[in-house]
């Protein structure tokens, strides 16, 4: 009876060790296959509705304005873990008691380091730049110097993104630092 009970405890530490390694080599699997899946063009649409800009903003936004973004972007993925995107997005700034309305135009290019850890994708912006597309926007970030500082060239900023699902074609992702979701759509 000895024996059989000393059998059983070492056959269940066997199980454990092995099902500890299978759980290792699993999270391991999909770090690489989401690797592999990450490679190539994505196609992003980007809408902050003033609730989430209310909500996230780094800096208090005064009572009876709001603010929403919308955009579109591309990035592209590469083999050895470089990335490069580009888009344009509007930022509307409203005065609700003058029914103001503001739209600042921007054009985004960046380049950068990316890597998978476990089932969150880290990007390192090495490069970048943001530029108002028209004169309006151009000369409003004249008159904000504290908006003009905010677009010098974008170098050493770092995004981490969950990835909620992925596909060959579609992927869920949820950004940390500002918990927004948003889907990249693969390019054909």
């Amino acid at each position: 009876m000895k024996i059989t009970f000393l059998k059983l405890q070492i056959t269940i530490i066997i199980v454990s060790s092995l099902s500890f390694c299978l759980f290792c080599s699993c999270k391991n699997f999909r770090g690489s296959s989401y690797d592999k899946l990450l490679v190539g063009t994505w196609k992003t649409t980007v809408h902050i509705k003033p609730e989430a800009f209310a909500t996230e903003s780094e800096e208090e936004i005064p009572e009876g304005m709001e603010m929403e973004m919308k955009g579109e972007e591309t990035s592209t993925f590469h083999h050895g873990n470089k990335f490069n995107r580009e888009g344009e997005f509007t930022v509307w700034l409203r005065n609700n008691k003058t029914d103001e309305e503001i739209p600042l135009r921007f054009y985004s290019k960046e380049a950068g380091t990316w890597k998978v850890f476990d089932e969150t994708l880290v990007e390192t912006t090495e490069d970048g730049i943001l530029t108002p597309l028209d004169d309006l926007t151009k000369n409003f970030v004249a008159e904000n110097p504290d908006i003009a500082t905010g677009i010098t060239p974008i170098k050493g900023e770092t995004t981490s993104s969950n990835i909620l699902s992925i596909t060959e074609a579609k992927a869920d992702m949820e950004e940390l630092e500002h918990h927004l979701n948003y889907t990249m759509r693969k390019k054909q």
